[in-house]
């Protein structure tokens, strides 16, 4: 079985971390098919020496091909000409896999937009059916560049590439909900962001203090202030507890925090961790907290949960659907006063969480065997015929 998938993010030498969660997919993925991934992408941060780059990497199953290009940056038809180089680029590289290995049994779109539409391009071309995984925030009304405020153009598009899919394999059912609403139905299956146990397991070393842990980008959609605000009233209670923040930090995040006048080190900004040293940061705490505005079913979550940590987060997207009382707690009320009231529970009653069953239980949910087994059953089932054209 040969599958090739095109991929509006995956990482590169522009965005080395942008869709590594797809990367991590193709990975599993790989493990029980032949996987080729296609990328092709604009330089927006101006890094290239040449007009266009293209690296080829090969493991195993899984081949990628990187395609970098130099942005068109003339005013008003910029974005147009862009456009017209990533379709060209994609297109030679899509035609020269099919010389080397012929027709591909599926497509595998990786966010709908705008790699789907090399998609429609293959579709009417080869007759080649497709299915996508998306997981894009934009779905969610409150984005600033949320789906009903994009053009015309942008929406059309996003309807049709949807629309000629087979298959959507989403990450949680809130999103299938939400695509079926706003932009069609169609059959789909769950399969959630995959973990590498390797990296992410229960360690019984954790910190002095009880340390309540979070890792985001730190930007609007995941609101730290919040998280800041609530731990603060939660440590007047429990002083003798730490928060502590993984990611680039925003000078305008380090300033709110300033402002608190803290003792030093109750809450601490570890800045940029790298992925494969993550875990051993997150083993080390005690609970896992998320209060994001919009999400759909975010790695961190599985991750933590993997290192046997329970789990607070808001109801944003499908976090709610993988945590429970045995894990952790869903904050239904989106204020910092019940997000306090969780860490005191969380605290409180910490004994009741089972850490190590945590741990087992999540890694057989997310590790790559099932994850990338999960995915390629999907690929039989279309090549079965068991989905409609």
């Amino acid at each position: 079985m040969k599958v090739l998938w095109l991929t509006s993010w995956y990482p590169n030498k522009i965005n080395p971390t942008n869709g590594d969660f797809v990367q991590r997919h193709a990975q599993a993925t790989s493990l029980f098919c032949k996987v080729d991934v296609i990328h092709v992408e604009k330089d927006s941060r101006s890094v290239l020496n040449q007009s266009v780059e293209i690296n080829k990497n090969a493991e195993g199953n899984l081949t990628e091909t990187i395609v970098l290009f130099k942005e068109n940056k003339l005013a008003l038809v910029g974005k147009f000409f862009s456009l017209l180089k990533y379709k060209k680029f994609y297109k030679q590289q899509v035609e020269n896999y099919i010389e080397k290995n012929g027709l591909p049994d599926l497509v595998h779109v990786q966010i709908a937009m705008k790699a789907g539409i090399i998609a429609l391009w293959i579709k009417k071309k080869f007759g080649v059916r497709y299915m996508i995984t998306d997981q894009w925030t934009i779905y969610n009304s409150t984005a600033k560049d949320a789906y009903e405020k994009r053009s015309i153009i942008f929406k059309n598009f996003t309807k049709e590439i949807f629309s000629n899919a087979i298959l959507f394999i989403s990450v949680s059912k809130n999103l299938v909900d939400t695509i079926a609403k706003k932009i069609t139905q169609l059959p789909f299956t769950i399969v959630y962001n995959v973990v590498n146990t390797n990296n992410f397991f229960y360690s019984e070393k954790k910190k002095e203090h009880f340390t309540f842990v979070h890792a985001s980008t730190l930007g609007e959609q995941k609101n730290p202030e919040a998280i800041i605000d609530a731990f603060i009233a939660f440590n007047k209670k429990h002083p003798c507890t730490r928060l502590l923040l993984i990611g680039d930090t925003p000078d305008a995040l380090k300033n709110y925090l300033a402002q608190k006048n803290l003792a030093q080190n109750i809450i601490e900004f570890t800045g940029f961790i790298p992925y494969e040293k993550l875990g051993d940061v997150v083993q080390q705490c005690h609970a896992f907290v998320l209060f994001s505005r919009r999400e759909n079913m975010p790695c961190v979550v599985a991750e933590a949960l993997c290192c046997g940590l329970p789990v607070i987060t808001s109801n944003a997207g499908g976090t709610a659907e993988v945590i429970n009382a045995e894990n952790g707690i869903v904050v239904y009320d989106y204020t910092t006063v019940a997000l306090t009231q969780a860490m005191i529970q969380l605290y409180e009653n910490y004994n009741q969480y089972n850490q190590k069953n945590i741990a087992d239980e999540s890694a057989s949910k997310f590790n790559y065997n099932i994850i990338g087994k999960q995915i390629t059953d999907a690929y039989k089932s279309i090549l079965n015929n068991n989905y409609a054209d």
